[in-house]
């Protein structure tokens, strides 16, 4: 089990493809949340 543990906070810099879809997902929950922000705003006007 240590074994395993230290491996885990010995990882690797994240593969290019990881950094992309983390920014991706990033950028997809921003703009949720921009157009649930907008929608709210258009409602209450």
């Amino acid at each position: 089990m240590e074994e395993l543990k230290q491996g885990a906070l010995k990882k690797e810099k994240p593969t290019r493809g990881e950094k992309i879809s983390k920014t991706f997902s990033i950028l997809l929950g921003m703009l949720i949340l921009l157009t649930l922000i907008f929608t709210l705003l258009g409602i209450l006007r």
